[in-house]
């Protein structure tokens, strides 16, 4: 994927003229971004490319204001230092703003490692200043944007996910065992997650983007709209015991987020997955090196199916009697993984389905054979995923 040399991220440089006021709105199955509006005499520096999509931009005051109780309690954003980074503490919601900032990282000597990131970036950027990205329901939207003042390193300001990533979420709304499974409440929930993800999935590959690193950690869960402007009680989201009235599937939205490893417009039509490699598709695992954009797109497909997977087993898919419940590292799991026969993960799935109640059995064994099989061509597509999924729902 082709990225633009760092010098278009230097702030106030204004390469380009007369590029019209926002992106194209015509078929989404059109290239990420129309040609006559991005590319005028080059790349579209990064300043027209948030101005474009209308991001509000935050002054260098501003920002401080916003950063200035740091990071812990009595900090007013959460900050993330790493750009996949969410090894933070969350503000107080009563002092918040309802913000996450991400910065890129600054290492000192690292540069290589500084340019990727900036490159991840500038992806996150592309992606969720897409027109029709940019304030779809299953997307973690983009609220503002400014830069550092010493360098010319962007700050991108978030909305913040009150539940956190999805395993934060399962493990504090449903922190219980394997008969948790026969309860109507955990499944709908599961189901609720798991649409939401599907329907952001499926507005990324319509529009020829794939997500590139589908796991439990990139998916946020936040209070849904419908929620949010009923609440009066802000403290409603602190730290201790959450209240609310009924159902849990009703009062989230599950969101993509993180686009540092976004795949679009593919230089001579093919790109090369990343992942994470326990949630990566046996051929990422392979490390095939050259896929076509319905290719990386079936990738994004399997590990949306572990990810159904991890839904209803409290955010994780590997079981650690796999390996006789000994103390392992990710790297041995993969090796286990890659040794085990063709369909393995598709049929331990199917086994944790077995534990659930007879209604949902026949949805999520739909579901894990459309997106787990280890032949690529076998897996369904994200619109066959979402027909299952509303068959069961009617």
């Amino acid at each position: 994927m082709a990225v633009p040399d760092l010098g278009s991220w230097i702030p106030n440089v204004h390469r380009v003229q007369n590029v019209s006021e926002s992106f194209s709105t015509q078929s989404p199955r059109s290239s990420l971004f129309d040609t006559t509006n991005i590319y005028v005499e080059g790349l579209l520096t990064t300043n027209e490319l948030l101005k474009q999509a209308k991001v509000p931009f935050w002054d260098s005051q501003s920002l401080k204001q916003l950063l200035s109780g740091g990071i812990g309690a009595g900090s007013q954003a959460t900050v993330a230092s790493g750009w996949n980074s969410r090894d933070v503490l969350a503000p107080s919601p009563s002092q918040s703003p309802d913000v996450v900032i991400k910065r890129v990282r600054r290492s000192g000597e690292a540069d290589t490692e500084y340019q990727q990131d900036l490159e991840a970036v500038l992806r996150e950027l592309h992606v969720l200043c897409h027109n029709p990205l940019r304030n779809h329901r299953n997307i973690i939207q983009l609220t503002g944007y400014g830069w550092e003042d010493a360098i010319t390193s962007p700050i991108l300001i978030q909305e913040r996910a009150e539940y956190g990533t999805l395993p934060q979420y399962l493990s504090r709304f449903f922190p219980f065992a394997v008969d948790a499974y026969t309860l109507d409440s955990y499944w709908m929930s599961a189901l609720a997650i798991c649409r939401d993800i599907a329907t952001g999935l499926q507005a990324l590959h319509a529009s020829d983007i794939v997500h590139g690193d589908v796991k439990p950690e990139n998916i946020l869960v936040c209070l849904s709209e419908e929620k949010r402007k009923n609440l009066l009680d802000k403290t409603f989201f602190d730290l201790g015991a959450v209240k609310f009235e009924g159902n849990v599937d009703e009062l989230v939205t599950a969101k993509l987020s993180d686009f540092g490893l976004s795949l679009f417009d593919l230089e001579n039509g093919v790109g090369q997955y990343q992942g994470t490699k326990l949630w990566n598709a046996p051929e990422v695992r392979r490390q095939t090196p050259w896929l076509s954009m319905e290719d990386l797109k079936k990738c994004d497909i399997f590990s949306y199916g572990l990810v159904v997977w991890a839904s209803v087993n409290k955010g994780r898919y590997f079981q650690p009697a796999w390996m006789n419940n000994q103390p392992t590292d990710d790297e041995a799991k993969l090796q286990f993984i890659d040794a085990a026969e063709d369909d393995f993960l598709l049929q331990e799935g199917l086994k944790v389905i077995e534990r659930f109640s007879d209604e949902p059995k026949p949805f999520f064994r739909k579901l894990l054979r459309q997106t787990l099989q280890s032949k690529s061509h076998l897996r369904g597509s994200i619109e066959n995923i979402i027909d299952i999924m509303d068959e069961h729902i009617r």
